[in-house]
């Protein structure tokens, strides 16, 4: 998958830590996951939706995991997610074909909606 052609260009551009630019290197592994070898692709993705889609990349979650990740990883000064956010962001990824929803009945019986990556 060498011979991909990524651009990713964030919208919001600021100083980002370490870990910060770990998870954005995740997401630039996983778009050349997700796309053939030799197509060319543009995609353009907030620091919200690139994230998402690092935190994704650990383990498929539910919204309400998500927030629970990014509150204990003090994520919301630098990339702008809250909770509706976080339901909205989920919903357009998926629309995008970025990640995938599986419903799942929880222990209290309960409907989750886990997304994982595509």
């Amino acid at each position: 998958m060498s011979n991909i052609y990524t651009h990713i260009q964030f919208r919001q551009s600021r100083t980002i830590s370490s870990d910060t630019a770990f998870m954005l290197g995740q997401c630039d592994a996983i778009i050349k996951a997700v796309f053939p070898a030799g197509e060319a692709i543009s995609l353009t993705l907030s620091n919200s939706e690139a994230a998402l889609l690092g935190l994704l990349s650990e383990k498929p979650m539910y919204p309400y995991q998500v927030e629970q990740e990014v509150e204990y990883r003090d994520m919301r000064s630098w990339t702008g997610l809250s909770m509706s956010s976080i339901y909205k962001l989920l919903r357009s990824l998926e629309k995008r074909g970025l990640v995938e929803r599986t419903n799942r009945i929880s222990p209290e019986n309960r409907l989750r909606k886990h997304y994982s990556l595509t």
